[in-house]
């Protein structure tokens, strides 16, 4: 064995290190929930969006429904599916085998970090990202919470993890697999839709424009979208048996919308604190469904099949906040600004607010002077390493507008998180350097 052999052994023990520890602090988190729940009731698995309602009775009755018999398409198939299994296996046991599979998903997620952060910015960067990723709050809240941020970042690491292999390698089978993950992500979270829509035809003009290559190229990325609308193809397909729209995706977008807008608009009473962002939520919530009971009820001789009369009403609560923007687009302006700072921090209460802007805010100052430290220093290294950016930067300007709330923004703040590595490992190596030079001249003055 080399001497370089046994450096990468040394290397490798490392990486495993990190990643046992990330394992067990997750798993730490599965057991302390009991304690952690009488402390902040609201993270109880029970406060959920019904996705193991849907579970339970896709197993009992083989219908996808929030209700008995009442086929929906207000949430999407994948993590319903995942607790699914889960509740086959387990039983009522079901939560524990969820948040279980769920701190290996994490570790899974960590481990990628490491591999993209390590191939972009080297081992020193990744293992700082990880770190990161170790200790941060909001990663270790969702392992034992029904929600889909835990399945959603997974998904968004591995679908960036192969999109910036496909920019370094040009290999078809990242880019076949960067389309396998963002149709998984699409059947989890409906958030990237208009951007995989806007990627789509600028990946075939990509592909074109590369002459010489031209027909291979074009040949690949048309294989990559293919291979995207086939694995979406089912679900949309039995929407639209049930109700005559497509293509349906969803038909919870429009009232989260309505939602997240009513709490923007009257979030100076959270933080005044007069109420908190729960308060709000369920006060939007309120208005919408004595709004939209009475429009449908209008529709009722129209239409009566229950995923029709969802995407009428999705569509009315959309028609409502556009209402609300054209009615007073500087206002809506000027809330936008503010919630691009408040956003990656916003929490339902100030008690969790408050923990995300000691973690998160700082977080995001670092990684954004790693950026742009990275695009002054090594421009080839920034080029591929852009998706992170574009991708970190259009959902949080999504949810800056729509729904601003940290929770939203996680899953693409981990992978963001690389450029923060990439900064602390140079600061770091740096005071290092200085200091074994400062050393030597110490010596040698000697």
């Amino acid at each position: 064995m080399t001497l370089n052999d046994s450096k990468v052994i040394r290397m490798d023990r490392t990486m495993l290190v990190v990643m046992s520890v990330l394992l067990v602090v997750r798993l730490a988190m599965v057991a302390l929930y009991p304690f952690l729940c009488k402390v902040m009731p609201e993270w109880a698995w029970s406060n959920n969006d019904g996705y193991d309602t849907i579970a339970i009775n896709w197993v009992r009755t083989g219908t996808f429904s929030l209700q008995p018999g009442i086929p929906t398409a207000a949430r999407l198939p994948l993590y319903p599916a995942l607790i699914a299994a889960c509740y086959a296996i387990g039983g009522v046991r079901f939560p524990l085998v969820v948040m279980v599979i769920q701190a290996f998903l994490s570790t899974a997620t960590g481990y990628l970090l490491f591999r993209m952060t390590r191939t972009l910015f080297g081992r020193a960067a990744a293992i700082a990202a990880t770190v990161l990723f170790v200790l941060h709050p909001q990663a270790n809240n969702f392992v034992f919470r029904c929600a889909t941020e835990t399945l959603f970042a997974f998904l968004v690491m591995a679908l960036l993890y192969s999109v910036v292999q496909y920019f370094q390698t040009r290999r078809p089978a990242a880019l076949y697999r960067a389309a396998v993950w963002l149709a998984l992500s699409l059947l989890t979270r409906q958030t990237l839709a208009p951007l995989a829509a806007v990627c789509a035809p600028l990946l075939l003009l990509w592909s074109i424009a590369d002459r010489p290559r031209l027909r291979t190229n074009l040949l690949h990325a048309v294989a990559a979208i293919a291979a995207v609308a086939l694995i979406l193809t089912p679900w949309i397909a039995r929407n639209y048996a049930q109700s005559g729209y497509a293509p349906i995706l969803q038909t919870w977008v429009g009232q989260p919308l309505f939602q997240g807008t009513y709490v923007s608009r009257h979030l100076s009473k959270f933080l005044s604190g007069e109420r908190t962002v729960s308060d709000l939520d369920m006060d939007a919530l309120s208005v919408l469904r004595d709004k939209t009971d009475e429009f449908l009820s209008k529709q009722s001789l129209r239409e009566t099949r229950p995923i029709a009369q969802e995407v009428l009403a999705d569509r009315y609560a959309r028609t409502l906040v556009r209402k609300e923007f054209r009615a007073a687009p500087g206002r809506i302006f000027g809330l936008v600004l503010r919630n691009l700072i408040l956003a990656p921090v916003l929490q339902m209460t100030w008690k969790s607010t408050i923990i995300l802007m000691l973690w998160n805010w700082p977080l995001l100052i670092v990684a954004s002077v790693g950026a742009v430290w990275c695009f002054c220093t090594q421009r080839k290294v920034f080029l591929n390493a852009l998706p992170l950016s574009i991708l970190f930067c259009y959902v949080w300007s999504v949810h800056a507008v729509v729904w601003p709330q940290a929770r939203y923004i996680m899953p693409v703040l981990v992978p963001f998180s690389a450029f923060a590595g990439m900064a602390l490992a140079r600061i770091f190596s740096r005071h290092i350097t200085t200091d074994s030079i400062e050393d030597r001249a110490i010596k040698r003055d000697a």
